[in-house]
C-alpha cells in the first residue's frame, strides 16, 4: 500500500499543500510543521507548500478578546488569501489542514468552504487534546469542527481518546489515530550538554497553561540533593519578573527562547524531564525526550498517557502541585527508576515515533485523498 501510494503521488505530480504554522515562535506544532517540511525536501515523490498560520501579531501571553478577534479576523483573511494563491499558481493534489481549535475554527470552516467549491479534497488534522471536553459541552467550537470533519477526507487524532469520542458521535466521519514524529536521525547528533546529570528540564512556553506555577511551587518544597531546575523557552517578562520573585537560593534557571539544537542538547543530558501541561495533544518535547532515553513527569492530558505507558514515564495529574512534589521526590532521588524509565522511552520513540515511518503514513493519505 505504501509503495502505490508513493508511485500514485509521483505520476500525478500534484502538491500537497499543508495549512499549519512554522516557527517562530517555537511551539510544538510549529517544530512538526517544520520537520515535516525539511524532510519533504528529501522525498521527490512529495512536492509539499506551507501555509504558514503562525499569529506573530499577538505575544504568547494576550489573551484579549477583541484583539484576538480582530487579529484573528484579519489573519483568516491572510490565510485564505496565501492558500488560494498557492492553490492557483500548483496543481494541487489534496490540502493538509492542522487545527489547535479556540477562535482559528473559523479558518477551518472557510476554508473547508472554499475547498468544497474547488472539489479539492483535505484532510483534517486536530493538535490539540481537548476534543472530548468540548464536545460533552456541546460547544459551538465542537459544532464548528464537526461542520468541517464532515467535509474532510480523513481526519487525523493524534491521541485515542479524541479518536473515540469523533467515532461515537460521528459516524460518518472517518478519523484515524497517527501519532506525531520525532526525528530520531538528527536527534542522535546532539551532543549531551556535560554536567547536566542532575538537572530537571522544562521546555515549552513559559505560560501558566504550561503548568508552569505548579512547577515553581512543587520545587519550592522538594528535596533537591544537588539538583537543579532550567526553564526553556519564550517568557513575557512581567510574568516571568512574578515567577521568580523569592527565588534565591532554589536553583531555578529561567534559560529563555533557544535554537532547537541548543534546546535539545540540554535535553539530551539532563537528569529529569518535566512537562506540568493543563493541556496538550501530542507533545514532540515528550517524543524528542523518550527518543533521548531521558526519564519523565508528565500530566495526564492529551496523549501523554498513551506515550508513556509502559513504565516510560511517571504521570500526574494536572494542576496538582502537590503532586508534582510526591513525583519530583521519587524521581529525584530514584537513580535506578530513572534509567529503567528512560531506556523504556527510548525504545519505544524509536520503534513507533520515527520520523519516517510516520512521514510514510502520511504519504498513504494524501494518496487516498488525491483522487
Amino acid at each position: 500500500m505504501k509503495i502505490v501510494a508513493e508511485q500514485r503521488l509521483r505520476s500525478l505530480g500534484k502538491s500537497v499543500v499543508l495549512v499549519s504554522p512554522m516557527p517562530p515562535p517555537y511551539g510544538g506544532i510549529a517544530h512538526w510543521t517544520k520537520m515535516i517540511y525539511d524532510f519533504s525536501r528529501n522525498e521527490s515523490s512529495v512536492l509539499l507548500s506551507v501555509i504558514d498560520t503562525s499569529p506573530r501579531w499577538r505575544g504568547i501571553h494576550d489573551t484579549g478578546v477583541i484583539r484576538r478577534l480582530v487579529g484573528g479576523c484579519l489573519q483568516i483573511l491572510r490565510d485564505v488569501f496565501r492558500l488560494l494563491f498557492i492553490l492557483n499558481k500548483n496543481e494541487t493534489g489534496v490540502v493538509h489542514l492542522t487545527t489547535s481549535g479556540s477562535l482559528a475554527v473559523a479558518r477551518d470552516l472557510l476554508i473547508s468552504w472554499i475547498l468544497r467549491f474547488l472539489k479539492i479534497n483535505f484532510i483534517y488534522h486536530i493538535r490539540f487534546g481537548r476534543i472530548p471536553e468540548i464536545a460533552e459541552a456541546n460547544s459551538l467550537e465542537w459544532k464548528v469542527m464537526a461542520n468541517v470533519m464532515k467535509r474532510a477526507f480523513t481526519v487525523i487524532a493524534i491521541d485515542r481518546t479524541t479518536l473515540d469520542t469523533i467515532k461515537s458521535r460521528l459516524h460518518s466521519v472517518n478519523a484515524v489515530f497517527m501519532p506525531n514524529c520525532v526525528d530520531v536521525g538528527k536527534l542522535s547528533l546532539c551532543v549531551p550538554n556535560s554536567g547536566e546529570e542532575r538537572t530537571a528540564v522544562f521546555l515549552g512556553w513559559v505560560i501558566p497553561a504550561k503548568g508552569i506555577g505548579e512547577l515553581i511551587d512543587a520545587w519550592r518544597v522538594v528535596d533537591r540533593r544537588g539538583w537543579k531546575l532550567k526553564i526553556i523557552g519564550p517568557a513575557e517578562d512581567a510574568y516571568k519578573q512574578r515567577l521568580q520573585e523569592n527565588l534565591e537560593g532554589y536553583d531555578v534557571e529561567f534559560v529563555g527562547e533557544l535554537p532547537h539544537q541548543q534546546a535539545m542538547e540540554i535535553v539530551a543530558g539532563c537528569g529529569l524531564f518535566v512537562l506540568p501541561s493543563h493541556s496538550e495533544g501530542f507533545p514532540n518535547v515528550i517524543a524528542e525526550a523518550m527518543a533521548f532515553g531521558r526519564p519523565i513527569i508528565a500530566t495526564k492530558v492529551g496523549a501523554i498517557p498513551e506515550m508513556l505507558d509502559g513504565n516510560c514515564g511517571l504521570l500526574i495529574d494536572k494542576c496538582n502541585a502537590q503532586a508534582l512534589a510526591v513525583a519530583l521526590d521519587k524521581m529525584l532521588g530514584d537513580g535506578h527508576s530513572r534509567d529503567e524509565m528512560g531506556a523504556l522511552a527510548r525504545k519505544k520513540a524509536t520503534e513507533q515515533y520515527a520520523l519516517d515511518v510516520v512521514y510514510r503514513r502520511y504519504m498513504t493519505l494524501w494518496a487516498q485523498a488525491d483522487c
